[in-house]
């Protein structure tokens, strides 16, 4: 019993960085595809959809607590997972969001709608991010 709640725990702190990049990737991209098709963006998951190509880059920021983030410290390690949009006759396929997600906090907190210009954040839009 004691060894099944050291393993849970241990399993629970591991980061994002310190998994094998293949699970890493297909964690985060799971993550970022949830979020995108969450309710309050279905109209534009409509539109744009998702080409099942998606990229994951890996940043360091030095500025961990900024505007974007509510002053809320995200950690220096961040995952942009960016999905593209499904090409029809009249456009080709684009960027349709970024997701980026924290190691730290080991969630997404921030989408960003690339044809729109738009932004939602986990502290202003909480629903979304749940």
């Amino acid at each position: 019993m004691l060894t099944m709640l050291i393993s849970t725990q241990a399993a629970d702190a591991q980061t994002f960085s310190s998994m094998k990049e293949e699970q890493r990737n297909v964690e985060l991209i799971k993550m970022a595809r949830k979020l995108y098709q969450a309710e309050i963006f279905k109209d534009y998951y409509k539109k744009y959809g998702d080409n099942d190509k998606p990229s994951v880059t890996v940043k360091k920021i030095k500025d961990t607590k900024s505007e974007v983030t509510n002053g809320n410290d995200v950690g220096e390690i961040q995952y942009i997972v960016k999905l593209y949009s499904v090409p029809t006759q009249e456009m080709k396929s684009i960027p349709a969001v970024e997701v980026v997600i924290s190691d730290k906090l080991g969630k997404p907190y921030l989408i960003t709608f690339d044809a729109d210009k738009k932004y939602y954040t986990r502290w202003n839009t909480p629903k979304a991010f749940e």
